[in-house]
């Protein structure tokens, strides 16, 4: 029973500082010696109720407790609005969709609609990205004070995964403040090679972005015009999704 309520105290640290802990800084929060958190944790990430990030040695939730059935997910009502939105634009636009929030510094995939061509872009359910690298990322930093983005670079800093990614602090602000004066954000192979998106956000009734939706394309298969389209279909479905969401008070996910 000890280990078994162990494991439950590290899911719940691990919820509650998402992407923050590793073994040694969980080892002293339960006090208890880090060989014994490395095990139960181990064994957590095989089971899939927590997962490292990619590169690191802290700990996030796993994919079988960030779902649709996460409770915090549930009190937005964020899913089951943005669920049939996001179908009908992935029918419009022949292309994949994303939705994507906060997750700790980074940012999690909590729905995504492949697109049925044969070729195409999909992220998965549960994937766990840097915010910076993607329209629907920048979409999420866009929202946050200085302060906010600063902490972000800070602890992730801002590396290179696509052949445009933006590396530098002083070249991401001025692409936010661009995306805050647009109210739509474009990712040009900067998270990945062949890649296209553009994304739009979601807003509770503060009016900042909660969350992030996107299209995205492969750039041999999308014109600069299907492009464009694309830009109206995904404001246009964030906006809706948005007057729904700000009927509900928003409970915070990270």
């Amino acid at each position: 029973m000890k280990t078994v309520r162990k494991a439950l105290e590290i899911i719940k640290l691990v919820e509650d500082n998402n992407g923050e802990l590793n073994d040694i800084q969980l080892a002293q929060l339960i006090k208890t010696n880090k060989t014994s958190v490395y095990k139960i944790s181990a064994v957590l990430c095989e089971y899939g109720y927590l997962q490292r990030l990619p590169g690191t040695t802290r700990y996030c939730l796993g994919k079988k407790l960030y779902t649709v059935n996460n409770p915090k997910l549930s009190k937005t009502k964020l899913l089951s609005v943005a669920r049939p939105i996001m179908q009908q634009l992935a029918n419009e636009s022949n292309d994949t969709v994303n939705l994507l929030v906060q997750y700790g510094t980074r940012g999690i995939y909590i729905e995504v609609i492949e697109s049925k061509r044969s070729a195409r872009l999909a992220s998965s359910v549960g994937e766990i990205d840097f915010l910076h690298i993607s329209a629907v990322g920048k979409m999420i930093l866009s929202g946050m004070s200085e302060d906010e983005i600063d902490r972000i670079i800070e602890i992730e800093g801002l590396p290179k995964t696509g052949k445009n990614t933006i590396t530098t602090p002083e070249d991401l602000k001025k692409e936010l403040k661009i995306i805050r004066a647009n109210g739509f954000a474009f990712d040009r192979e900067e998270s990945v090679a062949g890649a296209r998106c553009v994304a739009a956000p979601i807003r509770d009734f503060s009016k900042l972005p909660i969350a992030g939706i996107s299209i995205s394309s492969l750039t041999v298969s999308i014109t600069d015009e299907e492009y464009e389209r694309n830009k109206i279909l995904v404001t246009k479905a964030a906006k809706e999704i948005s007057e729904i969401i700000e009927q509900y008070v928003y409970v915070n996910i990270d």
